[in-house]
């Protein structure tokens, strides 16, 4: 059975955001509290966007830096402008991509569209498969 026909997807989505927010958090502190590495947040910092096809939206995305792949997603009525004080420390050590969900930001916003969890899970992996981002 495909993962987004079970009715535990919306649990298993949860769990999935949730894993995120805590490996988030520990990244974070590993990273920049204990460390003392410090950022100046009066100066935020956008990578250039691109704009990337997949079926019925174009997607605006910014991907920079090298190493292991970080993918950041917003929450509904974000954009990838919220991670603008993130993007320099982790691109020093990592592969950093965010994105506009459909819908949202820079994105294509089509009437009529699902926009729910499971339809943006989807467009999200079409995404990814479009830039051979296998690992993240």
């Amino acid at each position: 059975m495909f993962i987004f026909e079970s009715q535990l997807f919306p649990y298993i989505a949860l769990v999935f955001l949730l894993v995120l927010l805590v490996f988030a958090f520990l990244l974070i502190k590993k990273y920049f509290l204990v460390k003392k590495v410090y950022f100046d947040l009066n100066e935020p910092y956008i990578p250039e966007q691109k704009k990337i096809n997949i079926p019925d939206f174009e997607i605006n995305y910014v991907d920079e830096g090298s190493g292991p792949t970080l993918l950041l997603l917003h929450g509904i009525g974000a954009s990838l402008y919220i991670w603008r004080f993130l993007y320099k420390p982790l691109s020093q050590n990592y592969r950093v991509i965010a994105l506009d969900l459909p819908g949202f930001g820079k994105s294509s916003k089509i009437v009529n569209q699902d926009y729910g969890l499971e339809a943006q899970c989807e467009r999200v992996l079409l995404f990814l498969k479009k830039l051979n981002v296998s690992n993240t």
